[in-house]
């Protein structure tokens, strides 16, 4: 199973998908996340933690440095941004973010 929902209250699901196991423990992983709101958004969230996943991006926050997440968001970048713009960004965040703040969860 790669993932389901979990249906909370009235207005309030919980999204669980499986992750990798752990290499350590060969534990099966798991992760969750509270979704409120009108129906529909708790699929959105489950099919793009499933899309962040199949592209193996790291889908934990709680473990996820702010370097990691930042070149994961710059592989992401939609076709839609510009060339240049694409290379501006990945400047700004390799000179000025990453050194002075990437070690930040």
């Amino acid at each position: 199973m790669r993932g389901h929902l979990v249906k909370r209250s009235r207005d309030s699901w919980r999204v669980v998908i499986d992750l990798a196991p752990d290499p350590q423990t060969g534990r099966r992983g798991q992760m969750s996340r509270a979704v409120r709101g009108p129906k529909g958004g708790e699929e959105r969230v489950l099919v793009e933690l499933l899309c962040r996943r199949a592209r193996g991006a790291q889908v934990r926050p709680d473990r996820l440095s702010l370097a990691r997440y930042l070149t994961d968001w710059l592989l992401g970048l939609p076709v839609s941004v510009r060339p240049s713009s694409a290379t501006r960004y990945r400047g700004i965040l390799t000179v000025h973010v990453i050194p002075q703040l990437g070690g930040v969860r």
